[in-house]
């Protein structure tokens, strides 16, 4: 399974021209990604993300107080038994989540979840798949009313920039992928603090922050196009687009290395429309 972190490197980067995002951008994002601790160090921002992403009407403190409540059992996941898996885990996280939702009244009803939690748990996730709604007219990822005072938000640390960002990403765009969302947030962080250095803020923040709204945007599109097709119809319907996209963009690549790739990559794609974003992050279906 090693060699599926440059799939997903493949999946979550190359259909969009990155040399839009600035050098220093993209090189925070390669080390966001490179990390050795990476899971360790994101459980939180994972189970922010998937918080965000099923429960879309949630306030950024609702949101907050279930992450805390998930995170222990998310911990789990780094100490595991001779005869478990992570991909269990993960699926145990997944499930509690849902169970979570189902025995709160409260946030069943707020997010019209109620017909879902009648189900078992199989049927129950494609159910609340079926909820989310993408923001299509979204336009700006996260809104910046006075650079001062996000500036001095970033110094304090009152509110983490970071957290704010993938919760309103995650919330705006529900099926982007959690890897995407990590590292663009990691781009994100490392914008705010080089613009919160120089005179004129606003200038830059317009500068450095528009490449990531549009590939944010470009990448949420397709992101959402694959898992539409993979939840209404079939994944195998996905693989099949995902073979034809592969094959124009190495033509002279041998098939078979097309094919095998495609099967990764529509498995890949499976796990993160699915919502698993443990799972996800890992690169593991």
């Amino acid at each position: 399974m090693k060699t599926l972190r440059p799939i997903c490197f493949l999946v979550f980067f190359s259909y969009v021209q990155c040399q839009t995002l600035q050098r220093s951008l993209l090189a925070a994002a390669l080390r966001h990604i490179n990390s050795p601790n990476y899971l360790q160090e994101n459980l939180r921002d994972i189970a922010r993300i998937m918080v965000a992403q099923f429960l879309q009407k949630l306030t950024y403190e609702e949101v907050q107080t279930i992450v805390e409540e998930l995170v222990d059992l998310a911990e789990k996941c780094k100490i595991l038994k001779a005869h478990e898996s992570l991909s269990e885990c993960s699926h145990q996280l997944m499930t509690t989540f849902l169970e979570h939702i189902c025995n709160n009244q409260g946030k069943a009803d707020k997010q019209k979840f109620s017909d879902c939690c009648n189900i078992n748990n199989k049927a129950r996730l494609k159910c609340f798949l079926l909820y989310k709604k993408d923001d299509a007219d979204y336009s700006d990822i996260f809104q910046i009313p006075n650079p001062e005072q996000i500036c001095e938000m970033d110094k304090v640390n009152q509110v983490s920039v970071k957290e704010r960002y993938i919760y309103e990403t995650s919330q705006k765009h529900p099926f982007l992928y959690g890897p995407t969302i990590l590292t663009m947030s990691a781009c994100y962080e490392t914008a705010i603090q080089s613009c919160c250095q120089e005179e004129n803020k606003t200038e830059c923040f317009q500068i450095k922050l528009e490449p990531i709204r549009k590939y944010v945007r470009e990448i949420s599109l397709r992101h959402h196009h694959l898992c539409e097709i993979g939840i209404k119809f079939n994944h195998k319907v996905a693989k099949a687009v995902e073979l034809v996209l592969l094959t124009k963009k190495q033509p002279k690549a041998d098939f078979s290395e097309i094919a095998r790739l495609a099967v990764d990559i529509k498995n890949l794609h499976q796990t993160c429309c699915e919502g698993d974003v443990v799972a996800c992050v890992l690169g593991r279906s």
